[in-house]
């Protein structure tokens, strides 16, 4: 699942801010250098049974201490009702693989419900709690995500997507999300993962968007820069996503239909020729092996032909429909000038713009 790769990534990459946002008395006394990523993989609880995996275990040791310990987050991205005796099976199986004391997280990424999830695991036999198993919960549709907007931490920056938010404050918080970005000392591999996140979990639709984009034009241009920067692989990826559909739609009706006519123009044209020629001189074997030689030429060349001519009215198609939604009616010259591009150009140019200002911009990109 997407939602679990993610996270997992998130958490390979940043796991000392998750700690330091959600168990901070915990972050306060590691170790930090000694955390050691562990197998995931836990025995399967009885034969014939499947092997399982956990979704991140290090090993850390507390500072000025010998002994190490585990620390075990499990994601649940659905309400499952016996979850807490999950993490008390997980809690067994670790202990048991590895002989070393288990420090449970449990983050739940749901939206809904927003009851509080159940922190401890039970069982009660004749009115004597026989196990009382307590762990972490961090449940994200109960956080407020104004407590985290001043927290500079690459963790709040993902995870405050999948807070508890006002409908009318999301293009807000994206905008908080990047800001976030923008302040701390990141790869540009970190910086696109964390804006992935973002637009997976922030998805604004256009009325959301518009008003985001307003924000940003407002912002320091330190903010303004990095969401350029990262605009061509993550910003408003659904609408790209949507863009390039309608292109594949678009260039498949006239792929199949330059397929039909350049395969009937072959048949047509070459049957003419070799079966009159067949006929006449009565070589049918003739016939039938260089028809189909050249029918299948015919073939390959109108595929070809009509594939790229597919593509590029597909594509100037979905430019003009944006120019004309964003800029209002093309002009002759603009459509010539468009219409002489390169399939490739005039993609490249469906998702920029988006972000073009006027028809100045627009004309200065051609």
């Amino acid at each position: 699942m997407q939602h679990d790769h993610l996270f997992k990534k998130l958490l390979d990459e940043f796991f000392a801010d998750f700690l330091e946002l959600f168990a901070p008395k915990l972050a306060a006394q590691l170790e930090e250098p000694q955390l050691v990523p562990l197998d995931k993989e836990l025995l399967g609880e009885a034969v014939g049974k499947p092997r399982r995996e956990v979704d991140f275990l290090v090993r850390a040791r507390l500072r000025g201490q010998a002994a190490t310990f585990l620390i075990h987050v499990e994601a649940q991205a659905k309400f499952q009702r016996n979850f807490a005796q999950r993490m008390f099976r997980y809690f067994v199986l670790l202990s048991a693989k590895h002989d070393e004391p288990v420090y449970p997280i449990a983050v739940l990424t749901y939206a809904k419900p927003k009851a509080k999830a159940e922190d401890t695991y039970m069982i009660t036999l004749a009115e004597r709690n026989v196990i009382r198993f307590p762990f972490q919960v961090v449940q994200l549709n109960l956080c407020n995500w104004e407590e985290f907007r001043e927290r500079e931490n690459a963790a709040a920056a993902a995870l405050m997507t999948q807070m508890n938010i006002a409908p009318a404050d999301r293009p807000l918080v994206k905008q908080v999300c990047y800001e976030i970005i923008q302040k701390l000392q990141l790869t540009p591999e970190q910086k696109q993962f964390l804006a992935g996140y973002v637009e997976h979990y922030m998805h604004l639709d256009e009325r959301e968007n518009t008003i985001f984009m307003v924000r940003i034009k407002a912002a320091a241009p330190a903010v303004q820069e990095v969401v350029m920067e990262l605009s061509n692989q993550w910003i408003d990826k659904g609408r790209r996503e949507g863009r390039q559909e309608a292109v594949k739609e678009l260039s498949n009706q006239w792929i199949d239909k330059g397929r039909r006519e350049g395969r009937q123009e072959a048949v047509k044209e070459l049957s003419n020729q070799w079966i009159d020629k067949g006929r006449r001189e009565g070589r049918q074997e003739a016939v039938k092996e260089l028809s189909n030689q050249w029918i299948d030429k015919g073939r390959r060349e109108g595929r070809q032909e009509g594939r790229q001519a597919g593509r590029h009215e597909a594509a100037l198609n979905v430019v003009l429909a944006l120019i004309a939604r964003r800029f209002g009616s093309v002009s002759g010259a603009t459509h010539e000038t468009l219409t002489a591009l390169s399939a490739e150009r005039l993609e490249t140019l469906a998702v920029e713009i988006p972000f073009l200002p006027d028809l100045e911009a627009l004309a200065e990109h051609l």
